[in-house]
């Protein structure tokens, strides 16, 4: 219900720049916000919390980076998972900012989207580039064909049984979801949104709402219960 939730990001680190929130001051902010109002229900979304921090590698959600070590472990995936545990002890749903429309060539699995072909393409054939984030390009990915080869499905799959705590806080925010055109096939921004549609029903057969960055077209309205800009 985030109606009646204080809903908010904490941005825990930009790749190639020191932390800006540990996750120990995450805790200690909800726990904070607990105290101050009386309990009332928190959802909220780390950022920059793998790899080498925010706009790192995706499209990656493998590692948990050394960001998230804490006083509850050593290990960074530990140590998350223990976090999202002990939110709930304040009414905090604890959960992650994630990224699924761009890559990065850095990534671990940019030969494996290369090679399926899963990237919006330009009338030329060449892939479509997007912004410039940290000192490196993005590139698009098809929600269209990562959703029909089955690859969207196995990373979402692949975090939630990495962090099983996810199912229990129900949530994820999604960085910038919208559609993008494909010349190259004939794919419109429309079509690119259908399929995104179908990623999200697929999140919430697995039990988790997904909300996003913004309204950027009409067609989103209705499939997301929360935006952050309208």
């Amino acid at each position: 219900h985030y109606h009646d939730a204080v809903v908010y990001k904490t941005f825990m680190k930009s790749k190639g720049a020191a932390p800006d929130t540990t996750l120990d001051q995450a805790l200690a902010l909800i726990r904070r916000i607990h105290d101050y109002s009386g309990g009332l229900h928190q959802v909220v979304y780390l950022v920059g919390w793998q790899f080498d921090g925010h706009d790192s590698k995706y499209p990656d959600w493998s590692e948990v980076g050394p960001q998230c070590r804490s006083s509850l472990s050593d290990d960074p995936l530990t140590s998350l998972r223990l976090a999202m545990q002990e939110a709930r002890k304040y009414n905090a749903d604890l959960s992650l900012h994630v990224n699924m429309n761009d890559a990065y060539t850095n990534a671990p699995s940019w030969k494996t989207y290369e090679a399926n072909d899963l990237f919006c393409r330009q009338k030329d054939g060449g892939i479509v580039r997007g912004g410039q984030w940290g000192g490196e390009w993005s590139y698009r990915i098809s929600h269209v064909k990562e959703f029909r080869k089955g690859f969207a499905q196995k990373r979402i799959l692949g975090l939630l049984e990495m962090l099983p705590d996810l199912k229990r806080s129900g949530t994820i925010h999604i960085d910038a979801l919208f559609g993008q055109k494909s010349d190259y096939e004939g794919v419109s921004a429309l079509d690119d949104f259908r399929a995104i549609v179908d990623i999200v029903d697929f999140w919430h057969a697995q039990g988790v709402d997904v909300t996003t960055e913004f309204l950027g077209r009409r067609d989103q309205v209705g499939v997301f219960p929360m935006c952050y800009h309208l």
